[in-house]
């Protein structure tokens, strides 16, 4: 059964950034990265403990076409994923906590 996906206030503004960002370097790309990441919940919530754990009990989803990693814990009783952060492969995950 599909997870219930949960956004933290911090992913959704890695998402708005990273998608105003990539709109600014060509018209069009900003709605390609959330159309990537939309598909990469998807996958995540068909799959939520199908992914390693990294870090605390923090899991990485990293995407295909863009260089993001989804971090996010998830909490198997309650069939949820908690989506932490989407960052860039470049930044350091440290700074999230």
């Amino acid at each position: 059964m599909k997870a219930k996906k949960l956004i933290s206030t911090f992913a959704k503004s890695d998402l708005s950034d990273a998608s105003r960002w990539y709109e600014q370097q060509q018209k069009g790309l900003g709605k390609r990265f959330l159309n990537e990441m939309k598909e990469a919940f998807e996958t995540v919530c068909k799959n939520p403990a199908g992914f390693q754990i990294r870090y605390d009990d923090c899991r990485i989803y990293f995407t295909r076409v863009f260089p993001y990693g989804i971090h996010y814990q998830y909490i198997a009783d309650k069939n949820e994923i908690y989506i932490k952060a989407v960052f860039h492969t470049s930044r350091n995950p440290k700074i999230m906590k």
